[in-house]
């Protein structure tokens, strides 16, 4: 069996925490399976596509600095579906950090508006420049209101 079989068993089962039994895996560690062979998760994403994309948008890198990454292949071939594009949107704008709220939708929003620009996938330039836009919004909203834009920690 190879690891990425033995991954997808354990996704599937919903074995999301961060420990891994070496060669039982027991768990998926976020980001390991960016180093799962990108085909055959592909194929696996393929045969449920809104169940399984949703589930890999809460564990994989959220990398998109070129067409190649897992997130970039999956948004490439889905992104243009409504479930897997918000569950790909709610993974990218949640984490911390620091700051003011709306220089953090601003810089994400710029982030997602680079790859719009540079990325060959046509799916997911639509994904990042929707999802650009909408973290355009959300910062205009939050200067817009006193009292939210404050320096502060954030969790999205």
């Amino acid at each position: 069996m190879s690891v990425w079989s033995r991954a997808a068993i354990a996704v599937r089962a919903g074995s999301l925490g961060v420990g891994v039994a070496i060669l039982g895996l027991t768990s998926v560690t976020p980001c390991l399976l960016d180093r799962m062979p990108a085909d055959e998760v592909s194929k696996w994403v393929e045969e449920k596509p809104e169940e399984r994309a949703s589930i890999l948008a809460r564990l994989v890198d959220k990398s998109l600095v070129d067409d190649e990454t897992l997130t970039a292949r999956i948004l490439g071939r889905f992104g243009d579906d409504a479930v897997i594009g918000d569950a790909f949107f709610g993974a990218y704008m949640s984490g911390f950090w620091t700051g003011r709220t709306s220089a953090h939708w601003a810089g994400l929003a710029t982030e997602l508006e680079g790859v719009a620009q540079s990325t060959r996938l046509p799916r997911l330039r639509r994904w990042a420049a929707d999802a650009a836009r909408r973290f355009r919004e959300m910062q205009q909203r939050d200067e817009q209101r006193p009292g939210v834009d404050q320096q502060r920690r954030g969790a999205g």
